[in-house]
């Protein structure tokens, strides 16, 4: 069977009666190309932060726009999905690590409460007007990229190894940090009964070492546009979106498309330009060749970057877990999580079958999103009120290293 440009065998017997995916070399996908060459070049390409891109449809991003304020509850549960696969890449999670900005429950907390007020003025206001909040933000946050950029850079040239030993929990003495072993080590075994390995992809990527890769280069940044889009336009029912949306879903990839541009991403490596049916089909090219390969060797330091994010983002969202949350994922993306769902408490997979039949179900009732979304607003401000009590809980959570039987062993073989 050929599929997106990838030739994949069929699943053969090997012994036992035991049966085996048989897999044959997977090429880069022409809807990929340009992007995973992205790998080479810095991430912002300088251009004014007033000066919106050449091909903006005004009206389409006021309607992107409006469909984001009316479901913003599907799209922050996507978003908080797919960090679960952005973190699978280097790029994307060694600059969190280096930077300590999130690596505590506390720290993840304050983090991710501050992306998504930034986030929701994109939305909210004109990206292009100057002193509007969504002007304001955008700068921050390609101020905060260009400021780790440098640092990841000049330390790669001054001092190697520490840049190294600052880009993982599993080499040095910091120690608020967790790896259960066993249990996630079944998310490997899921993960190759259900994709290919995907070596051709990874020599491209180039991404396993911190000094010799650009940092926060133009891959990056587009896989940052499939984390706020990729997952809601492929699966909108996955995220509790119902009925003929493509119209809106297409808008919303165009608001992508901009912002993306205004956050420094060249035109050839954007991953929402050419709309929703562009979108797709990169994300779903994005998952067979780099995600579901990247879940066969998951580590220490995503299993703990995710487990503070998820425990901080359920301070002010009840019932978020990471655990429930990555068997949802796992059945959306088609890695299906026999092995880790088998071995996990009941509490965490009735949440997680519960999520399938309010965001599928549900949620197809009108009433019920907007219950949803005025729910998620209201939440966000009361964690914006920064009470002491939430802090104080945020403090006290915190994990550390469960050593496996061999220290020296940060991922699965």
């Amino acid at each position: 069977m050929r599929r997106g440009g990838a030739a994949f065998g069929s699943l053969g017997s090997l012994g036992h009666g035991r049966r085996v995916r048989v897999c044959a070399a997977a090429e880069v996908p022409e809807s990929l190309r340009d992007i995973v060459q992205g790998v080479d070049h810095p991430g912002d390409s300088g251009v004014a932060p007033d000066v919106p891109p050449p091909w903006l449809d005004r009206e389409k991003f006021e309607r992107g726009q409006a469909f984001a304020r009316k479901n913003f509850f599907s799209l922050a549960f996507a978003e908080v999905a797919s960090l679960i696969i952005n973190f699978l890449f280097p790029g994307e999670l060694q600059p969190l690590i280096f930077t300590r900005r999130s690596a505590t429950v506390y720290d993840s907390y304050e983090r991710y409460l501050s992306t998504v007020n930034r986030v929701r003025t994109w939305y909210e206001s004109d990206p292009w007007k100057v002193g509007s909040s969504a002007y304001q933000n955008m700068a921050r946050v390609r101020g905060y990229h260009l400021a780790a950029s440098r640092s990841i850079s000049q330390l790669a040239q001054s001092d190697p190894d520490t840049l190294r030993l600052n880009t993982t929990f599993g080499l040095g003495p910091y120690n608020e940090a967790v790896w259960s072993g066993p249990q996630v080590e079944r998310v490997c075994e899921d993960a190759r009964a259900s994709a290919c390995p995907s070596d051709a992809v990874d020599a491209v990527l180039k991404d396993r070492d911190p000094v010799t890769r650009v940092p926060l280069n133009q891959f990056d940044m587009s896989l940052t546009q499939f984390a706020f889009s990729g997952l809601i336009a492929t699966f909108p029912e996955r995220f509790g979106l119902h009925g003929n949306l493509d119209r809106e879903l297409d808008a919303f990839c165009h608001v992508w498309a901009a912002i993306g541009y205004s956050l420094g991403i060249e035109d050839r490596y954007n991953f929402n330009l050419g709309g929703l049916e562009a979108t797709r089909r990169r994300t779903r090219d994005t998952l067979e060749f780099l995600v579901r390969p990247r879940l066969r060797t998951v580590n220490r330091d995503w299993e703990h970057m995710l487990r503070v994010l998820f425990e901080g983002l359920s301070l002010y969202i009840p019932g978020v877990s990471f655990d429930a949350s990555l068997v949802y994922l796992m059945e959306t993306v088609g890695v299906p999580p026999s092995r880790f769902a088998g071995q996990l408490a009941r509490g965490p997979l009735l949440v997680a079958n519960s999520l399938g039949f309010f965001l599928e179900g549900v949620m197809r009732v009108p009433s019920i999103r907007t219950w949803a979304n005025q729910e998620v607003y209201a939440n966000l401000r009361r964690a914006n009120r920064q009470s002491a009590h939430w802090k104080e809980q945020a403090r006290r959570r915190s994990y550390r290293y469960e050593y496996l039987p061999f220290p020296g062993r940060y991922q699965c073989s």
